[in-house]
């Protein structure tokens, strides 16, 4: 989990860069899957809260819709 604090930490000034969108979208994807990974719940939920307000037509967003779910109950 050191690891993943790192990777969070480099990761989140990338996406605080820029990039392209396909950049962006693997970028926060991978961030909330790390996030929730290194037990930040309410993190990874807010970064694919992030990645709903940029991609609204994203054709995954159900997908991250069901994540976020499974966040939201595991937060109360």
């Amino acid at each position: 989990k050191g690891n993943y604090r790192l990777a969070i930490n480099w990761l989140q000034k990338a996406i605080a860069n820029g990039g392209t969108p396909q950049q962006r979208v693997r970028m926060l994807r991978n961030l909330a899957d790390w996030q929730r990974i290194n037990d930040q719940w309410a993190d990874s939920f807010n970064t694919l809260s992030q990645f709903v307000l940029e991609f609204p037509g994203h054709p995954d967003l159900l997908g991250v819709r069901k994540e976020q779910l499974r966040l939201a109950r595991d937060l109360d």
